[in-house]
């Protein structure tokens, strides 16, 4: 799942439409093979200077299936 490309602190460097077809992808392959995705909290948002509170909603929406895993 990429979500993103390169990293830093300068300019936000996630892709939130691709991170939203990916969760989407993710979503039906896991209906498909009966399995839960597992996700960890903030997806590591840092890097990529994405924000939780839009990403966060985003895994709701598109893979309502999903575990977010705070520890």
């Amino acid at each position: 799942m990429v979500g993103q490309n390169l990293y830093g602190s300068k300019k936000r460097y996630t892709d939130y439409d691709a991170l939203a077809l990916c969760l989407s992808k993710l979503h039906c392959k896991s209906l498909d093979l009966e399995l839960t995705p597992f996700l960890p909290h903030k997806l590591g948002w840092s890097g990529g200077r994405g924000e939780w509170s839009v990403g966060s909603p985003l895994i709701e929406q598109h893979c309502p299936n999903a575990v977010i895993c705070i520890d």
